[in-house]
């Protein structure tokens, strides 16, 4: 599952329709290999591809609400309604967030170290104490009736407040 790229034109008035906003079509491999991509794995791809696209609305307090198309490979509606499509990608995006939000508690953006083995070794010790501190915070959590959740979204406040 990805987000369309805003430049390219989707028509669901094409393909298998499965709802509104909502529709399977096929798209084709180019004639020749992009620039970006290498011939061998280029030669490998199959001529075409049935792909699921769906449109839906996120509508945010205080911002402007967005349109977002996404393309999936998870083609069976009754299986994967869009709705739940729709909010699997909005859990995806707030991963990236935490994820980077992560990297910058755990100051992982640059890591020192020079050699591959000394990356994965930096790697594992940053994940080995993340997951002691998610340890700590559930285990208080649980000791005083609190949710780890509740928790880590003060944690985020006290760090915005450290920032300013």
């Amino acid at each position: 599952m990805f987000r369309m790229h805003q430049k390219r034109n989707v028509d669901f008035h094409t393909g298998k329709i499965l709802g509104i906003k909502d529709h399977i079509v096929t798209w084709t491999k180019p004639k020749s290999c992009p620039s970006g991509l290498d011939k061998a794995l280029f030669a490998i791809l199959p001529q075409s591809i049935k792909l699921r696209e769906i449109r839906f609305r996120v509508e945010t307090n205080g911002f402007r609400s967005l349109e977002i198309t996404i393309v999936t490979t998870l083609l069976d509606s009754s299986l994967y309604p869009k709705d739940a499509l729709a909010e699997l990608y909005s859990m995806r995006w707030n991963v990236e967030i935490d994820l980077r939000h992560l990297k910058t508690t755990m100051q992982m953006e640059h890591l020192s170290t020079k050699t591959p083995q000394m990356v994965r070794n930096d790697y594992y010790m940053h994940l080995l104490a993340y997951n002691l501190i998610r340890i700590l915070m559930f285990q208080s959590g649980k000791e005083y009736g609190v949710s780890s959740l509740l928790i880590l979204s003060r944690l985020k406040i006290v760090d915005k407040v450290l920032e300013q």
